[in-house]
């Protein structure tokens, strides 16, 4: 059987405008099938305001369809404009409702899953509840029984009831759904002390329209609904549709930002509405002033409790003129990115400093935004967002902070430096990207590779003696081995396995502190010895020695530029006259095979 699709989306006048244009034109070039495209156009225009001349002739050459739709939940809750879209009169076998700040990137055929009834996407987290008691009250405020089984949240991993993100739903052309959604819409409003009721209203009565409707229920992939607030995407595996909410968001993925050029480029009527010289609305931060955001700043950034750079500019009214104008053709190219992690003074921040050097490379030296990044759900999203957002803040000039002294990277933490912002220079998009942090990304080292799999991934080694003399004489944290004070890598992280948080236990618990400096040496030995096949492997002494050919690994492929200042060749530096007996006793009995493995293993101190 050969399906006919509606896609449906809404074409409001200001915040979702040039968006549903943008959405228009990707449904245009890229699906495959016989499909009726449908505008939907909230009334009366005295509330909501009227698209502008220039994008409903746009959506005509386009051929689509426009219709009058009603919020008839509330006119204070502007995502109920969206509900009505699934009662849109059509004759087609399968009705799908496509948010506005949503664009389908390539092409898309017609999959066998769509002859099952209903088809959305788990939500990406638990933004509603995991209380039975909550879903009991909303079932039987809706008349019907509970769906069957669980469903896991894309984004956080969690087991809840089946809820759905709302962004794309697919179901019957003829199924009655969008009357029994508003229904249940309602009914779950009139709720009495039920949480989080808005902005998820949408999303909570969906489960029970489905259920009311007695529809068999599709979980989609994030092949549909790809939310890169929270994930960035693989160029390798890309999704269909990109759910990117602003164009801040669309303009840190490089895909996304060149499908969109690639629009503009064969419709300057399009490029015209999303860079304003139309007239048209930008869209990308503020809803008119007679329609309240259902959105905080957080929530427009990263999709509410998620991690919000600390320091990125909010978006701005100009964004989609970031995306088409010059600077577009630098976000839409895709560069190297580095981890850069290892045991603690074996010659990070050296690295850091040498690879800087270069006029095409950006490095941040143990950049506080990591430890909030890492804290969060696992697998750690957020910090392959926080790289797509440094790789967008410096391609269009904004300031990022860096640890710096005499405005270079601090190639020894212990001898100083300081935060600051400033604007690093790069010769195109293609730069390459580092970013320091030893315990942290050490502990996050498999997780990392999931999140990040084209990421460089380099660990830094050195001789036991030498590190742990540093130890000795540079931080406190780590003379003293303090284990139990890191939020990450410690005992109480929530992501280490039970092996490791019960090792770390034991190491704690050492009176010695000889013993226990020698034994957190080996464990976190042992954390690169585990991933040593997907590393980078660096031992301080050779990049002192021979830092060239050190570096040719890392950017082997890239173009990290020509070097600002020359990279030359030194004499490692020792401190082990502040070893004492009990020292070197502990590392010989517990270093020694761990640090031979790592081929930095030294018989004498």
């Amino acid at each position: 059987m050969t399906r006919r699709f509606a896609l449906i989306f809404v074409c409001q006048h200001g915040r979702l405008e040039a968006q549903a244009c943008l959405l228009a034109a990707s449904l245009r070039k890229f699906a495959r099938f016989d499909c009726d495209l449908i505008a939907a156009i909230p009334e009366p225009a005295e509330q909501w305001g009227k698209p502008t001349e220039q994008t409903l002739a746009l959506l005509g050459k386009l051929g689509v369809r426009t219709v009058g739709i009603h919020n008839e939940i509330d006119p204070a809750y502007a995502i109920g404009n969206k509900i009505a879209c699934l009662s849109v009169a059509t004759t087609a076998d399968k009705l799908i409702l496509i948010d506005s700040d949503m664009i389908l990137i390539r092409p898309w055929e017609d999959d066998a899953r769509f002859a099952i009834g209903f088809n959305a996407r788990p939500a990406s987290v638990a933004s509603f509840t995991t209380n039975d008691a909550d879903w009991d009250s909303v079932y039987a405020a809706c008349g019907t029984s509970p769906l069957r089984g669980l469903v896991r949240t894309t984004v956080s991993g969690q087991l809840i009831h089946p809820y759905f993100n709302s962004a794309f739903v697919a179901v019957p052309g003829e199924s009655g759904f969008g009357k029994a959604w508003l229904d249940c819409c309602r009914k779950i409003d009139a709720i009495t002390g039920l949480p989080k009721k808005r902005p998820h209203l949408d999303q909570i009565a969906l489960s029970p329209a489905v259920a009311k409707l007695g529809l068999e229920y599709d979980c989609l992939d994030e092949t549909y609904n790809h939310p890169i607030n929270f994930k960035p995407m693989d160029a390798d595996r890309p999704p269909l549709f990109c759910h990117y909410h602003n164009g801040a968001t669309l303009a840190r993925e490089p895909l996304a930002v060149r499908v969109v050029r690639d629009l503009i480029a064969t419709d300057s009527d399009l490029a015209a509405i999303l860079s304003g010289q139309s007239g048209a609305p930008i869209i990308c931060g503020n809803l008119p002033p007679h329609t309240p955001s259902p959105f905080t700043q957080g929530e427009l950034w990263g999709g509410g409790s998620s991690f919000v750079p600390q320091n990125m500019a909010p978006p701005s009214q100009s964004e989609w003129q970031d995306v088409c104008g010059p600077a577009g053709e630098k976000l839409a190219v895709n560069g190297q990115d580095l981890l850069i992690t290892g045991i603690p003074r074996s010659g990070t921040s050296l690295l850091c400093s040498l690879l800087h050097r270069h006029d095409n490379c950006v490095v941040l030296n143990e950049p506080p935004q990591i430890i909030p990044a890492l804290s969060q759900n696992m697998p750690p999203w957020a910090l392959a967002r926080f790289f797509r957002e440094t790789r967008r803040a410096v391609l269009l000039g904004h300031e990022i902070e860096n640890k710096l002294i005499n405005e270079k990277v601090t190639e020894d933490t212990a001898q100083g430096g300081s935060w600051q912002r400033y604007r690093p220079q790069v010769g195109g998009g293609d730069f390459v990207l580092g970013m320091k942090a030893t315990i942290p990304l050490l502990s996050r080292l498999r997780s990392l590779r999931q999140t990040m799999p084209h990421a460089r991934i380099v660990a830094c080694v050195r001789n036991p003696f030498d590190t742990i003399a540093s130890w000795k004489t540079t931080f406190p944290h780590l003379r003293d081995a303090d284990i139990r004070g890191r939020p990450i890598g410690g005992p109480l992280d929530p992501w280490i396995t039970a092996r490791q948080r019960a090792e770390l236990e034991q190491i704690a618990d050492i009176k010695d502190i000889a013993v226990k400096r020698a034994a957190w040496w080996r464990y976190l030995a042992e954390l690169i010895l585990e991933e040593q096949a997907n590393l980078i492997l660096v031992r301080y002494e050779e990049l002192v020695r021979n830092p060239l050919s050190i570096l040719e690994p890392m950017i082997a492929g890239c173009n990290p530029g020509r070097t600002k200042e020359p990279i030359l060749e030194s004499e490692p530096r020792r401190k082990t006259n502040v070893l004492d007996a009990e020292d070197v006793i502990a590392i010989r009995a517990l270093c020694s095979d761990a640090a031979t493995r790592l081929n930095v293993f030294r018989v004498e101190p």
